[in-house]
């Protein structure tokens, strides 16, 4: 949903995972959305090697461009408002660990011109939330005091925003995305 987001604005998306079927099949879905484009470059980004390979495709199509102090280049982690209240251990210290990880990032790296944010959304349709939707969808209704979960656009605006001149000087957020679901008080 962020990448559609940013194709429908008219930019150029970069899709990788290790999967050549997978990265070639939604770069077709996104592009059939324009006016933006998206790029498959498959890669298994566990390797040094891949990843310098894929530094050095993105350098061969956009050029050697580099973040200046007025508009500096733009990392966005995705992390997550709350963790299930499930035995899901690995996961939830990911999470923790990422907002962790931007903040020193921002800390230790902005003065080469790039800032680092995290955005964490609270409730949205997803594969990963499906499940979890179909079941307890009226619930987060309830308990999110904007009444309802998150729209693709809800997300992909906050992405955008951080990547436009006017988001150039926010650096080490934790940007809620969440409907006040952080907020959210029992109902006497």
């Amino acid at each position: 949903m962020i990448s559609k987001g940013f194709i429908v604005n008219g930019a150029t998306v970069y899709i990788s995972s290790r999967s050549v079927n997978a990265c070639d099949q939604i770069a077709k879905e996104l592009n059939a959305k324009g006016p933006g484009k998206a790029i498959s470059l498959p890669a298994n980004l566990q390797q040094l090697d891949e990843c310098k390979r894929i530094i050095d495709e993105i350098e061969k199509r956009e050029g050697k461009k580099a973040g200046t102090q007025d508009d500096p280049a733009r990392v966005i982690n995705i992390g997550s408002v709350d963790v299930p209240a499930l035995e899901t251990y690995a996961y939830s210290a990911s999470k923790a660990a990422l907002h962790h990880l931007t903040n020193v990032l921002a800390g230790n790296l902005s003065q080469r011109n790039i800032t680092f944010n995290t955005i964490a959304p609270g409730p949205f349709d997803t594969k990963m939330m499906a499940a979890t939707l179909k079941t307890h969808s009226n619930g987060f209704k309830d308990i999110i005091p904007l009444g309802r979960i998150g729209n693709p656009e809800d997300i992909a605006g906050t992405c955008i925003y951080l990547c436009s001149r006017a988001g150039a000087y926010t650096n080490g957020a934790n940007i809620s995305v969440d409907g006040g679901y952080l907020c959210s008080k029992p109902k006497l």
